[in-house]
């Protein structure tokens, strides 16, 4: 699936006021809750998304080393999942 129809599937749906399936919300949130207590909440802006294929972090940070600590806490929600750690490092 490319990211051009998520896109647009995801803004079709929002118009419409439904949430995306693909994005279970369970999921995120302990997704969420992992990477908070791994890198002590050090991850401004942190925002995870889920679909079929892949789970894919954003948001900043400090160092490198919370980067890595968000991806290996990201790990143990994957469920067969790819993982796109985008979080950038100022």
């Amino acid at each position: 699936m490319d990211g051009d129809y998520l896109f647009r599937k995801t803004a079709w749906m929002e118009m419409c006021g439904m949430t995306d399936t693909l994005e279970p919300k369970s999921l995120v949130e302990d997704i969420e809750r992992h990477v908070r207590l791994r890198t002590g909440s050090e991850i401004q802006q942190l925002r995870i998304t889920v679909d079929e294929e892949r789970v894919v972090l954003e948001g900043c940070t400090t160092t490198f080393y919370n980067k890595q600590l968000a991806g290996h806490a990201a790990h143990k929600g994957l469920q067969g999942r790819s993982l796109a750690n985008n979080i950038c490092v100022n």
